[in-house]
């Protein structure tokens, strides 16, 4: 009762009976928090695409907002580039600690 993100669901009691350790630990937590977060902000970056797109379909030719376009969205694909090695780090890390403490 000393945890405060104990919920009581009796799926420790059955899955101790079968032989496994669920317990979730603070690691875990912040884990999560974190694929959580680059999951959002790579939802954020394809936005960032898909307005760079509608800006440069709707330029009518003039240069600047091509070049405006053409930038934001060079730069939307690096962040997504950066976004997605960070999320692919933090997933098979994730999913280590995850098989360590099933263990």
């Amino acid at each position: 009762m000393g945890d405060a993100f104990a919920i009581d669901t009796g799926l420790s009691t059955t899955a101790g009976k079968a032989g496994y350790n669920i317990t979730i630990n603070a690691q875990m937590y912040i884990g999560y928090g974190i694929q959580a977060i680059l999951g959002i902000v790579g939802a954020l970056f394809f936005a960032l695409i898909v307005y760079g797109g509608l800006l440069w379909m709707l330029s009518e030719g003039e240069q600047t907002k091509i070049t405006k376009a053409q930038k934001m969205i060079t730069y939307a694909v690096a962040g997504l580039g950066i976004v997605l090695g960070a999320y692919t780090i933090t997933s098979f890390i994730t999913t280590q600690i995850v098989t360590k403490v099933l263990q």
